[in-house]
């Protein structure tokens, strides 16, 4: 899957786009399909 990442943070607030390997899913875990979503570094 996808995934903005933030190695370290500073004021530059620097997200990478990065390949993230699928979630392995608990018996007592949910998975949420997200189709949107906002980032605020401040």
């Amino acid at each position: 899957m996808k995934a903005f990442v933030v190695d370290k943070y500073n004021k530059k607030g620097i997200l990478r786009l990065a390949e993230m390997p699928e979630p392995e899913l608990q018996d007592s875990d949910v998975l949420v399909e997200v189709h949107a979503a906002g980032v605020n570094l401040l």
